[in-house]
């Protein structure tokens, strides 16, 4: 391959290779923010419900439903923080 083939072949995948860091950069701004804020609120709501007519719990929020929440969220932000470091790691090869 000559010096010549070489730049045609580059200056033709740059415009596939422009749009790739441009869906990178917007996945990785775009990737839904796992805020503890937010997801902390809910988790504590769930955590201290309590029924307010009766002693007995009509509610349906059983005290599984915290620690499920709990559970949830922390998986959340790792697939989060996994996903984050991917597209980064995809974007430094670019």
């Amino acid at each position: 391959m000559t010096a010549k083939e070489y730049v045609v072949r580059q200056l033709e995948g740059y415009t596939q290779l422009r749009n790739d860091i441009t869906t990178l950069e917007f996945e990785l701004k775009s990737l839904a923010p796992f805020d503890e804020l937010q997801t902390d609120d809910l988790i504590e709501t769930l955590t201290f419900s309590h029924p307010t007519e009766s002693p007995v719990q009509e509610s349906r929020i059983s005290d599984k439903t915290a620690a499920i929440a709990l559970s949830y969220h922390t998986i959340g932000l790792e697939q989060t923080r996994d996903t984050r470091l991917r597209i980064a790691s995809q974007l430094e090869v670019y």
